[in-house]
């Protein structure tokens, strides 16, 4: 994966540097090449499973989350800009690019690239995914379970983690067959609310194991 992630990122980059915007005090261009490597690495992890490349609706939900985490994100870098002396035009640039890039223009385009790398890499991270949660319910102490986080959970940092959790459509939609009945169908998370479910009634039976 690491010599993977190395070339498709530099096409990433190279594909996306028409839309980039122009210099900001010591950077050549905006958002620079840190800001840029750490929203590709966030984009990969925050895609939701469901987002298909040429859903304009859906992308653009996508980016007001995104800009917002970036916001945060380049602030607390205290880099280019930060909380007490925001750089507003440096901002306004960042924002910009993520809007563009997560824009869809047709088959080839960076979404379209981005999405089949996250295709390619999904079953591992189900894999690890699945592992942490077994690992969380079976070791001592109370499980924690952040709102939400029995399904697949793609949220960023505030306010993104803030965001209404489904809890009535959870409760409603019963996961009674064995586990790896739902493997199959692992986007719909299923699979890891059953994993959970399990484990946690595992943990009522033997309180003192």
């Amino acid at each position: 994966v690491p010599d993977l992630w190395r070339a498709v990122s530099l096409d990433w980059s190279a594909l996306n540097q028409p839309r980039r915007g122009g210099a900001q005090r010591d950077l050549a261009w905006t958002p620079g090449p840190c800001a840029e490597a750490m929203l590709y690495q966030t984009l990969v992890g925050c895609w939701p499973p469901g987002l298909a490349p040429d859903d304009a609706a859906g992308l653009a939900a996508l980016a007001e989350r995104v800009v917002r985490w970036q916001t945060k994100a380049l602030r607390e870098a205290k880099r280019h800009t930060d909380w007490l002396a925001p750089n507003a035009d440096y901002e306004r640039a960042c924002e910009a690019f993520v809007r563009a890039i997560l824009t869809p223009h047709g088959t080839g385009d960076f979404v379209h690239r981005l999405h089949a790398f996250v295709a390619r890499i999904a079953p591992a991270g189900v894999v690890n995914g699945l592992a942490q949660a077994a690992l969380r319910m079976a070791s001592p102490g109370v499980p924690d379970l952040y709102q939400g986080t029995e399904s697949w959970d793609h949220s960023l940092v505030d306010p993104d983690n803030r965001r209404d959790v489904p809890f009535a459509e959870l409760a409603a939609e019963r996961v009674d067959e064995p586990v790896a009945a739902y493997l199959r169908d692992w986007p719909d998370a299923r699979v890891k609310r059953a994993l959970v479910e399990r484990m946690l009634a595992a943990r009522a039976c033997w309180p003192a194991t």
